[in-house]
């Protein structure tokens, strides 16, 4: 509805009233530059402007310290808050508070940038309408929180996004990282979360030293690296053309198997591979892998079948189903017990610590396997598909560990990625 002609010249009186509070802001702001006030110390309050904005926070601090905070601005028509400074290594102050008038808008001050520590929040005061300011950007820390304050209509600012490509702490500073590993004699591969590189990932170093590692020359089937993908650990992942071939031979596993994969899987792929040692089709073949597209885990030994040279039979250990599922971060094992070459033996496969299948299987062979995958099948041009998901870390070993030291390296890996046994 129209206003009263008495309320119209009302508001024109109030106007040149705030024209003159304006001109005593900035000279007030003037003076405070003068005589020098530190911005590394959270800003005094200031009153009574028709924008009442007041300084920004500290300059750049490392090594753990914070930023400043913005000051806080009570005004009048309206205000805005300070910003907080920037923190390298530590927390960003907040944005400074913001008091609008009666039937003013008041923003909160915009929250501080955190390199490696936590971004600064920025927080709305009261008006007629009050928005909190944005929240602060982290890179490789957590984006900063914004609240509206409390007014006729309270709307609260965008909060912060975390950085890409860092994570908000080293992930060894947590103290689940290891160098070393029971039996470590009998390790013949181990890929740590760590190790992956940043970016495309085209080659994962074997941290045991018994072999290379996994290499990928084809840039177009390269996993990438995702930062932060299980906790504060990245993870590897293939997006259904990757793949990785494991470098070097492995051949003598008469000792027996152990085998751990840390793995979220995204699709329920015909025998999508965890892993395979081989020398091709029906070779030799140590797979561990989803059977067929079901939900169940499948771990094979393939041998010659006696008397018919070049064929041979695969011996599988097979779990039940609602084993494999995807979308979930699962910690899975299998081992084969040694023993004489081409013999029965007892496999046991398990799903975070608990068994989930087991079965007579066979002793592997000692052959020179030279053709092995991560993420692959040696049938993958006929039938089998390659993995789609992330892998955080693969343990092979050449023997059956016991009890003891199985439970060593399970609890390693429950601790670092954060998985319920």
């Amino acid at each position: 509805m129209p206003l009263p002609l008495a309320s119209i010249t009302h508001i024109a009186r109030l106007r040149r009233g705030v024209t003159r509070i304006v001109f005593v802001a900035a000279l007030l702001a003037g003076c405070r530059a003068i005589v020098g006030i530190d911005d590394r110390t959270v800003s005094s309050q200031s009153s009574g402007g028709a924008s009442g904005e007041a300084g920004s926070g500290g300059s750049m601090s490392s090594g753990g310290q914070s930023g400043g905070s913005g000051a806080a601005a009570t005004g009048g028509a309206s205000s805005t808050g300070g910003s907080a400074g920037t923190a390298t290594g530590g927390n960003a102050g907040s944005g400074g508070v913001a008091t609008g008038g009666s039937g003013g808008v008041a923003t909160g001050g915009t929250g501080g940038s955190a390199t490696g520590g936590t971004a600064g929040s920025a927080t709305g005061g009261m008006g007629g309408v009050a928005a909190g300011g944005a929240g602060g950007t982290a890179t490789g820390g957590a984006g900063g929180v914004a609240t509206g304050g409390a007014g006729g209509v309270a709307a609260g600012g965008a909060s912060g996004s975390g950085g890409a490509g860092g994570c908000p702490i080293d992930p060894c500073s947590l103290g689940t990282c290891r160098t070393t590993l029971p039996a470590g004699p009998n390790l013949e591969l181990w890929l740590r979360a760590e190790d992956l590189p940043a970016g495309s990932v085209g080659a994962w170093t074997d941290h045991s030293g018994a072999h290379p590692g996994a290499s990928q020359s084809l840039t177009s089937a390269q996993p990438v690296t995702e930062q932060c993908a299980f906790g504060a650990f990245p993870a590897a992942h293939f997006r259904g053309d990757d793949y990785m071939e494991l470098t070097g031979v492995y051949s003598d596993f008469t000792g027996g198997i152990s085998a751990f994969v840390v793995a979220k899987p995204e699709s329920t792929g015909q025998y999508a591979r965890f892993f395979e040692l081989a020398q091709g089709t029906f070779n030799h073949n140590i797979v561990f892998s989803r059977f067929e597209s079901t939900t169940s885990l499948f771990a094979a030994v393939y041998v010659p079948v006696p008397g018919n040279p070049g064929m041979f039979t695969g011996w599988p250990v097979t779990s039940g189903t609602g084993v494999v599922t995807n979308d979930e971060l699962h910690l899975y094992y299998f081992e084969v017990t040694g023993g004489l070459e081409g013999q029965p033996t007892p496999g046991v496969s398990r799903r975070d610590g608990q068994v989930v299948g087991t079965g007579t299987t066979r002793v592997p062979e000692i052959f020179a396997r030279g053709i092995n995958y991560l993420g692959r099948s040696s049938w993958h041009l006929t039938s089998d598909d390659d993995y789609v998901g992330r892998i955080g870390e693969v343990i092979i070993y050449n023997s059956n560990l016991s009890d003891t030291d199985r439970m060593t390296v399970e609890a390693y890996l429950f601790a670092k990625f954060g998985i319920s046994p």
